[in-house]
């Protein structure tokens, strides 16, 4: 869901960028705010690896359209808060969480990786 239909912010803006054939759905804006907030708790939550792993994909996916104009609060609150836990799984959160946030700018160029900077 998030992979492929969180870029959309309207019908308009979908039918321009959607795939010819391909149902889109319009996440609604309290909806994404909502897997903001949370998503990195429930990281910290889950034990299962391969559930871990999409979390942190998905972390990816919203950065890339929501980080850090709609979701400021990865990097000045949401990260730290798990890298700050005192435990290895709050650090290891942390850390995965951070990852999904660089991978937004891996392929940046230096003049464009300013928010992250």
């Amino acid at each position: 869901m998030v992979e492929y239909h969180w870029k959309f912010r309207d019908e308009t803006h979908a039918k321009k960028i959607a795939v010819t054939g391909f149902n889109y759905v319009i996440i609604d804006e309290q909806d994404k705010q909502n897997v903001r907030t949370s998503i990195v708790e429930k990281m910290y939550q889950q034990t299962n690896q391969v559930i871990i792993k999409q979390y942190t994909r998905c972390i990816t996916t919203m950065a890339r359209f929501d980080y850090p104009e709609k979701w400021p609060t990865l990097l000045t609150n949401d990260i730290p808060n798990a890298l700050n836990s005192k435990n290895e799984r709050g650090i290891y959160t942390g850390l995965l969480a951070l990852f999904g946030l660089v991978k937004k700018y891996e392929y940046e160029m230096d003049s464009d990786r300013e928010p992250l900077n």
